[in-house]
């Protein structure tokens, strides 16, 4: 026999092929090698044999024989250095490296594709038919690459033929991985590997086969009671989630026996954070969380995990694939160690259901955050079991449900402890949120609002805590990347002790560059001028701000004056004061010599003495007269590549910025003074006589121009609706706007009750309007909200006078008849220029108002509302325009009538195709 084993070893070692290779002598060959402590033979001898029958038994013992095994994993300075390292024992075709050529932190580097190329050429290894499964499993790949590469990748494992690999596969679909995986190149994987008929070894293979197992009963043995052990430790941690000293005693019993997990668990307990043991955290994790999260690894995203005292503490929910059914692994004691879930925010309507099932587990009442709840699941957890656990809790509002929540959350007695509250930033709900009994309890309200939405949510929450007394502490607004929600960057503004928000921090989540420089600029806006003493921005690993992007932050800081303590990464700017006003002008530009000379006439006469251009950098005026500084600024506007020239006094009191197109821009100081405050106001008036731009407006600098629409909070612009520009301070009638605006229409405005603080200016081009009667104090999201309306009402009424026809009463008389026939009523509307009117089944119409140029149009859009009352985002179809005179407005508005049928039947495809 011994003779026999030999030569079996020698053919081995050459390389000979599976069908050449006698098994039991190649499993006796393994036996005597391990016996000889000659673990590099018996790995060949095992891998023949594995080729030969396929069984799992052989499998594990490759792994374990392997485990024996020592050999450096791949190093290397540099990616490079580490890809040309790897190549090298590639070539070496030596079946004991395999383990090493498979480790999980190279892929990213290599890519997937290198390593199953190069690994093709070794001799079939159950090792890499369970690194390719994991692979797969953990679904690391982009979309992209992913359908590139998981093909090949599950080509090979079916080809393998490791029965192991399906338990790892088979849960894969349940995890949704449609994004990653071809679910039919998956399931014929699958079907492949569960038709593999396993054969039954022979008396002789079977007694070989135990003689090579026995050479390990000692270690089986072991880590049987190992088990045994472990699963006793999980089982008291499980019952008692809180209890520490249990996690440090299950530690040590692990360190004892050379498990990894016991280092997690030492480390996370032990307090001492360092950059090292993060580090060495990171690497355990990567290496061994799918195996340690056990029953939870199939039911939370990949992304976004959280790991506390050696367990997952925290993750996102994959709901997506349950067709609606709990899943059995929902119920496993496992779950007890979580204690923050967040559900998808982006969750399909027909999966509520299933949430609200989830959020009534009783692992899930013992959160301590709970998040990503749309309204009927936010719902069912503030009307349902008492939660006195949970401390915080993150809602999407989408308007589907929106009564019944404000009803829970007037309650809200089952959670008595909730502290922290996250809702999607909408400023709609904050008077009746923040009048809820639960708003009296919240120490940190935060917003979440995509990069093209941050405003003045911190500012208009501030005010509403300061007023009410509300306990308050901090007020933070996320911005989040509006593909797939992920938190970017979050702007924190904390209470001192007199109860004011004066600090404002930012805080990275997960972006390796500066925020957006307009959000930091909005969330500086939002808060008021006397209400900041610091600023905290933590430097990044790409810190990106260029000249320009300094000098616009520095200047919305210079609004907080000189006791400002900044903390930022970039390099600060000499102190600089930021004009309360900036008038722009737009139109055929005058001689800039007459610009400058009107600027001389303003009450307090700037000397301006600094300039830059094309945001380079601040240098002093050459020195001499006004005049001579006018004749440097000319040369330099008709310098070619010259975009704009900005000259200003370094006091900060006023500024003058001109473009060689139509756009130029008085900045200046206008004290809080009555008197000082009417004489700017005569001035603007004798500007605009004389230069008769198209369009002039006196912004609020509380707020970049152009960055905010909407009825937006209260240091916002104000955007009256369709056919206007943005509103600030002051703002030119004239031109076109002239035409529906009248100086007559908008001297009648003051005289409503709701706008009587209002001013309007006649001048030869049209009518200016003073939205407020300081440019300090701009007008409250009450009176912005009545402007609006006024306005739209006086267009038209303009509309009424000039056209004869009134644009409502015209489609009351034609079209509303026959809608309502329909079921149609006629429901609230966010535009005054908009008769928004809802149906049976979601369905709704919209009738708009549209003032362009000289001309009116009129729209009917029929939409099927999916998501919250008139968003752009839900279906909808035109049914008509109407434009001309008043015959032309009744014949459009009659076809409309008559195409109320075709109406139906848009209403009716679409239905049918979200049934399908």
């Amino acid at each position: 026999m011994a003779t026999r084993a030999k030569a079996v070893k020698r053919r081995v070692k050459q390389k000979a092929a599976p069908e050449e290779i006698d098994t039991v002598a190649a499993l006796d060959a393994a036996s005597h090698a391990i016996g000889a402590g000659d673990h590099e033979t018996a790995l060949r001898a095992l891998l023949s044999a594995w080729g030969a029958l396929r069984l799992p038994r052989i499998a594990d013992l490759v792994e374990r024989v392997a485990a024996r095994i020592a050999r450096p994993p791949i190093r290397g300075r540099t990616v490079g250095a580490r890809a040309a390292a790897w190549r090298e024992v590639v070539r070496a075709r030596d079946p004991a490296d395999v383990g090493r050529l498979l480790a999980r932190d190279l892929w990213p580097e290599l890519g997937a594709g290198v390593v199953l190329r190069n690994l093709a050429g070794f001799p079939p290894d159950p090792r890499a038919a369970m690194a390719f499964a994991r692979e797969v499993a953990a679904a690391r790949l982009k979309p992209a690459r992913a359908h590139e590469l998981y093909p090949p990748v599950l080509a090979r494992i079916a080809a393998l033929g490791d029965v192991r690999a399906l338990p790892i596969l088979e849960p894969i679909k349940q995890r949704a991985l449609a994004h990653h995986v071809d679910e039919d190149l998956l399931d014929r994987a699958i079907a492949r590997l569960r038709a593999i008929a396993l054969p039954v070894p022979s008396p002789a293979e079977e007694a070989a086969l135990a003689a090579v197992e026995a050479r390990f009963a000692g270690e089986v043995a072991a880590q049987r009671e190992h088990g045994r052990g472990a699963a006793e430790f999980l089982a008291d941690i499980y019952a008692h989630p809180d209890d520490d000293d249990l996690r440090r005693v299950f530690a040590d019993w692990l360190l004892e026996r050379g498990d990894a997990r016991g280092e997690l668990i030492a480390l996370q307990l032990s307090g001492a954070r360092t950059e090292a043991s993060a580090r060495r955290e990171a690497a355990l994790i990567a290496r061994h969380g799918a195996a340690w999260a056990g029953p939870l690894d199939a039911c939370l995203a990949k992304e976004g995990r959280t790991w506390a005292r050696g367990f997952l503490s925290g993750g996102l929910l994959d709901v997506a694939a349950t067709g609606g059914d709990l899943p059995p692994a929902l119920s496993d004691p496992a779950w007890a160690t979580l204690r923050e879930l967040a559900l998808p925010w982006n969750i399909a309507a027909h999966h509520q259901a299933f949430a609200v099932r989830v959020v009534d587990l009783p692992w899930v009442r013992a959160l301590h955050a709970l998040r990503g709840m749309h309204e009927a699941t936010a719902a069912a957890v503030l009307l349902g079991e008492p939660r006195p656990r949970l401390r915080e809790a993150g809602l999407v509002l989408l308007g589907r449900n929106e009564e019944g929540l404000r009803d829970a959350l007037a309650l809200g007695d089952a959670v008595p402890n909730l502290e922290r509250l996250t809702i999607n930033e909408r400023r709609d709900v904050l008077p009746w949120l923040l009048a809820t009994p639960l708003a009296k309890r919240l120490v940190r309200l935060t917003g979440r609002t995509n990069t093209l939405g941050l405003s003045s949510w911190i500012g208009a929450v501030a005010l509403h805590a300061q007023a009410n007394n509300l306990p308050l502490r901090e007020i933070a607004l996320e911005q989040i990347r509006a593909r797939d929600a992920d938190t970017v960057w979050r702007f924190v503004a904390t209470r001192d002790d007199g109860g004011r928000f004066r600090r404002l921090r930012a805080e990275p989540v997960g972006a390796s560059t500066l925020p957006d420089r307009h959000d930091l600029v909005l969330a500086l806006a939002s808060l008021p001028r006397d209400g900041l003493v610091e600023l905290v921005v933590p430097p990044t690993r790409t810190n990106t701000y260029g000249a320009d992007d300094i000098t616009l932050i520095e200047r919305a800081l210079a609004r907080f004056g000189d006791g400002l303590r900044v903390d930022v990464p970039w390099p600060r700017l000499p102190a600089m004061r930021e004009p309360a006003v900036a008038l722009e002008l737009h139109g055929d530009r005058p001689d800039l010599a007459a610009v400058w000379e009107a600027v001389q006439r303003l009450p307090r006469r700037p000397v301006f003495d600094a300039w830059e251009v094309d945001a380079r950098g601040h240098r002093p005026l050459p020195a001499g007269s006004m005049a001579d500084a006018l004749a440097h600024v000319i040369a330099q506007l008709k310098r070619p590549r010259t975009q704009r020239v900005r000259v200003y006094e370094s006091a900060g009191s006023a500024e003058l910025l001109v473009t060689p197109g139509r756009e130029l821009r008085v900045g200046y100081t206008v004290p809080h003074d009555p008197a000082a405050i009417d004489a700017y106001v005569a001035w603007v008036v004798a500007l605009v006589d004389e230069l008769r731009p198209d369009r002039a407006s006196c912004l609020y600098r509380e707020t970049p121009p152009h960055r905010t629409r909407g009825v937006d909070g209260p240091r916002a612009l104000i955007a009256p609706g369709p056919g206007f520009w943005t509103i600030g301070w002051i703002e030119l009638f004239g031109g076109e706007r002239r035409h529906w605006l009248p100086h007559a229409a908008l001297a009648e405005l003051p005289a409503d009750p709701a706008l009587a603080w209002l001013r309007v200016e006649k001048t030869r081009a049209g009518a200016l309007l003073v939205t407020a009667p300081s440019p300090h104090r701009p007008p409250s999201l009450a009176q912005q909200d009545a402007l609006v309306r006024g306005l739209a009402r006086a267009a038209v009424a303009t509309v009424h006078a000039r056209c004869g026809y009134h644009p409502r009463a015209l489609f009351d008389e034609l079209v509303a008849p026959a809608l309502a026939a329909r079921g149609f009523a006629p429901a609230p509307h966010p535009s005054p220029y908009v008769l928004g009117l809802v149906g049976p089944g979601g369905r709704a119409a919209r009738y708009e108002v549209e003032l362009a140029g000289r001309e009116v149009r009129l729209r009917l859009h029929a939409e099927l509302r999916r998501e919250p009352a008139w968003t752009r985002t839900n279906p909808y179809h035109v049914v008509g325009v109407a434009t001309g005179d008043a015959e032309a407005m009744r014949a459009g508005l009659a076809r409309w009538r008559d195409a109320l049928g075709e109406m139906d039947a848009w209403f009716d495809a679409v239905t049918a195709s979200d049934r399908r």
